[in-house]
């Protein structure tokens, strides 16, 4: 049973099985008591609830925190995140949409990193309001709240908790995938103050992905460039929290091992210079003396030392 927040009268949910028998994980038999709901950021009344969202078309999804309450007092509560779809299509099933293909992926894709570096996901339940409208509710464990460095780290002394926050996405990016939201902010990474824990969400427009991390992800005086570290969306969540520091980059005052990286990258860029150079003059000459090279590419060295970000 679920009772949202603003009304008195609780519904029936039942696992919809979008894959097989086992799609959803089991919930303790508890009543659920759910928060005001939210959406684009902003509360929804109980009232409103009741009369938006008609269609499984709409782009936005309501998301609200709960809690079981068990019978048993002495059993600790647990906590979760419930992203809700309605549809009043009439013959009461939810028809296939981004809250269904989230938990197949979430079941296909992530079931190593779930409690780990995602949080986990129980599922998809449906039941119905007590105005008539079919509910879907996609039960995902309590992960926190959005990263923020001004409710987090403040002065920016928790190099665990930021170390915790880049722990969780290269785990992403060992799985395979790249998250493809992290330029805008950090909204995408959730940390839990109460386990102190860090989690990844929302895989919208997750792609796959072969990380080329070159360098250790830790703590430096400065930030490498994302192209000298490896991988861009992992340097733009460092950037973004702060992991990396606030020095420079380049020169002698940039972090030692940075600008031991830099001088790397700059010695295999003059190597593949001098190589394609040589590649040039050879073909040069087997053509004066009409005799073309075979398997002699004339493409020229396109990328500098300091130039191209290399996409991780």
């Amino acid at each position: 049973k679920i009772l949202f927040a603003g009304t008195d009268e609780s519904i029936i949910l039942r696992p919809y099985n979008y894959t097989d028998a086992n799609s959803s994980r089991a919930l303790p038999p508890d009543l659920f008591v759910t928060a005001l709901l939210r959406t684009s950021g902003k509360e929804l009344p109980f009232e409103s609830f009741s009369t938006w969202c008609t269609t499984w078309g709409s782009s936005s999804t309501p998301v609200c925190y709960a809690e079981s309450f068990p019978s048993d007092p002495s059993t600790t509560r647990l906590r979760f995140a419930i992203k809700i779809a309605l549809n009043t299509a009439g013959n009461g099933l939810p028809h296939p949409n981004f809250v269904l293909e989230e938990a197949i992926f979430y079941r296909e894709h992530l079931n190593e990193l779930q409690g780990r570096a995602v949080p986990k996901h129980y599922g998809v339940w449906v039941g119905t309001m007590t105005w008539g409208v079919t509910i879907a509710c996609a039960f995902m464990e309590w992960a926190g709240l959005p990263y923020s460095i001004a409710r987090l780290d403040k002065n920016l002394v928790r190099k665990d908790r930021r170390a915790k926050a880049m722990a969780a996405l290269l785990a992403l990016h060992k799985a395979g995938f790249l998250h493809n939201g992290m330029d805008e902010d950090t909204r995408h990474i959730l940390f839990d103050k109460r386990r102190e824990r860090a989690f990844v969400l929302d895989f919208t427009h997750v792609q796959r992905h072969r990380c080329h991390l070159n360098m250790p992800l830790k703590e430096y005086s400065g930030p490498p460039m994302a192209h000298i570290l490896g991988c861009e969306e992992l340097w733009q969540l460092g950037c973004a929290i702060k992991f990396f520091g606030s020095g420079p980059s380049l020169g002698p005052e940039a972090d030692p091992e940075v600008q031991k990286a830099n001088k790397k990258a700059e010695d295999a860029y003059f190597r593949r210079k001098r190589a394609q150079e040589a590649r040039e003059r050879l073909n040069a000459s087997g053509e004066r003396n009409g005799r073309p090279v075979q398997g002699v590419a004339n493409d020229r060295p396109t990328e500098a030392a300091g130039g191209n970000h290399v996409q991780g």
